[in-house]
């Protein structure tokens, strides 16, 4: 994991991923525009454990959120995918917001560059496919 090549080869990978993402969210967007809005996002958490986090957020008309994401973490013997859609739920007894899974994607330590793009191009199409029907449940019956 330490050649040009495959640094190179995962910036393009998830530079494909991101695109992906904007397709998505934004085909979403496009089928329930009076409904809802939409958002991209790219994170980097480079404290203990550097991560670069993509992916895209539907806001519902409650303003809550439907988060889309794929997570791609460096760990000592390789790097950490991981990928999940999370909605905006309101605690009835507290008040407070928190989020909860409608797809968690197990997280998967891989061990070459090539196993990574792999295991990212695989989440991406997943999370990709769940969201728009996930979102149009959302829309129409309050989830979870």
């Amino acid at each position: 994991m330490n050649s040009t090549r495959d640094a190179a080869d995962l910036i393009t990978a998830l530079a494909i991923a991101s695109d992906r993402f904007r397709k998505a969210g934004h085909g979403i967007y496009r089928s329930h525009d009076a409904e809802c809005g939409w958002k991209q996002f790219s994170n980097y958490a480079g404290s203990k454990q550097r991560a670069t986090c993509l992916g895209f957020a539907i806001t519902l008309e409650d303003d809550r959120e439907i988060d889309v994401e794929v997570m791609v973490a460096s760990a000592p013997d390789g790097l950490i995918v991981s990928g999940d859609i999370m909605i905006d739920v309101d605690d009835e007894e507290t008040g407070q917001r928190h989020q909860e899974p409608l797809l968690e994607l197990p997280d998967v330590l891989t061990t070459t560059v090539r196993d990574c793009i792999s295991t990212l191009d695989a989440y991406v199409e997943q999370l990709t496919n769940a969201a728009p029907a996930l979102v149009a449940q959302a829309l129409v019956q309050r989830l979870p």
